[in-house]
C-alpha cells in the first residue's frame, strides 16, 4: 500500500499492483516534472514528484495520474505554492519505473495549455524508452 501526500498532508492510500508553453498571454503550462527521493537509510524510501508551472502561478490546482511500470498507481490533486510548484509524495514507494501525466491545471484567469512534458523516473529500476 502506498500513501500519497501533497505537501505533507495525506490525500489518499493506493494499492499498487503489478513542455513548452505558458509564454502566450493568458496561458499556463507545465514547465517541468522532476523526481527526487528522501528518507530511509539509502535516502530513497519516499518518492517526491514536483510539477512546476510556467508562469509560476501561486494557488493553481494541479491534478496528476501516476503510473508505475505502466500500470495506474493513483490520481491526486494539489495546489501550487508561491514558486508555482506543487510536490506530491509517494510514501514507501516500491521499486519501478514511474511516470506522471498531468490531467488538469486550473489557475484563475489563465487557460491551461494541455501538454505534459516527457518524464519518467526509475526507482531502483531502469525505465525503457
Amino acid at each position: 500500500m502506498l500513501r500519497l501526500l501533497v505537501d505533507g498532508a495525506k490525500t489518499a492510500d493506493f494499492d499498487l499492483t503489478g513542455g513548452e508553453g505558458g509564454d502566450e498571454e493568458g496561458t499556463v503550462s507545465v514547465d517541468v516534472i522532476t523526481y527526487d527521493t528522501e528518507g530511509g537509510r539509502s535516502g530513497d524510501k519516499h518518492l517526491l514528484i514536483t510539477v512546476t508551472l510556467n508562469p509560476a502561478v501561486s494557488g493553481a490546482s494541479v491534478s496528476i495520474d501516476l503510473s508505475r511500470d505502466g500500470s495506474p498507481a493513483g490520481s491526486v490533486t494539489g495546489t501550487t505554492g508561491t514558486d508555482g510548484a506543487v510536490t506530491f509524495t509517494v510514501k514507501n514507494a516500491s521499486s519501478g519505473c514511474y511516470t506522471t501525466e498531468v490531467t488538469g491545471v486550473t489557475a484563475d484567469g489563465l487557460t491551461w495549455i494541455v501538454c505534459t512534458p516527457t518524464n519518467s523516473f526509475g526507482k531502483n529500476s531502469t525505465c525503457s524508452p
